[in-house]
């Protein structure tokens, strides 16, 4: 009898047999891709169900902002969308689709000027995310599957984490010392490193459907007085 062979969680770090394939970056992204565009990482079933719907309303968002810009991805995660609010379309039995309300709720009406502030370019409508969207948990999951892929490395539960959207590179003397960069396709692409003096300590930026920019990051609360007086190196 042939042994299973063992692989590990990346999220929560249990060892077994049972744990499920989990794609990198999540499948709903560009739903009719090749697998081979994306990476895979194991997760049991209880990390891989947990942000299943959240992933589901960071697709709408990312989707509804990287579309119509000539990426297949987007426009096709954005048709996967729209199938979707057509299950329930607005009038049927007077309840329009929840996912619907909470994209419209989040187009909003946005001036745009010039880098000096000076002078005004016009406005346009931009999508922002909803607010009962785990936004930070989302991210967060991807750059640990990034983390996981590269290092091997699972994240401490007491390890501080945070991540956030960002439309400019923040802390570009560390962006530069990172030389972990990849792509999937033409809809996700990164770049990122960890700490040489702890590697579960890490900084990833991503990038989706080459619109809308995040970055997330990783530090051992032992180590924040340290840091905040010496930044960390980034292999």
């Amino acid at each position: 009898m042939s042994k299973k062979k063992l692989s590990q969680c990346y999220l929560c770090g249990i060892i077994g047999t049972g744990l499920t394939i989990e794609h990198l970056p999540p499948k709903c992204l560009s739903p009719k891709s090749a697998d081979s565009e994306f990476a895979t990482i194991s997760a049991c079933q209880n990390c891989n169900n947990k942000y299943s719907h959240e992933e589901s309303k960071f697709r709408d968002f990312v989707a509804t902002a990287g579309s119509g810009r000539g990426l297949i991805a987007a426009d096709e995660a954005y048709g996967a969308m729209k199938r979707n609010f057509a299950r329930n379309p607005i009038g049927r039995a007077g309840n329009p689709h929840k996912d619907l309300i909470r994209l419209i709720k989040n187009i909003k009406r946005r001036d745009f000027y010039t880098p000096s502030g000076k002078v005004y370019l016009g406005s346009s409508n931009v999508v922002t995310p909803p607010d009962d969207l785990d936004l930070e948990g989302v991210l967060l999951k991807i750059a640990r599957g990034l983390h996981f892929l590269y290092t091997g490395a699972v994240i401490p539960d007491d390890y501080i984490k945070h991540a956030v959207l960002i439309e400019k590179i923040e802390y570009p003397e560390l962006y530069e010392e990172t030389n972990t960069r990849g792509r999937a396709g033409d809809f996700f692409h990164f770049r990122g490193g960890w700490a040489k003096e702890d590697i579960k300590s890490g900084l990833w930026y991503i990038v989706f459907y080459k619109k809308v920019g995040a970055m997330a990051w990783f530090l051992n609360p032992t180590a924040v007085k340290k840091t905040s007086k010496h930044k960390p190196k980034i292999d």
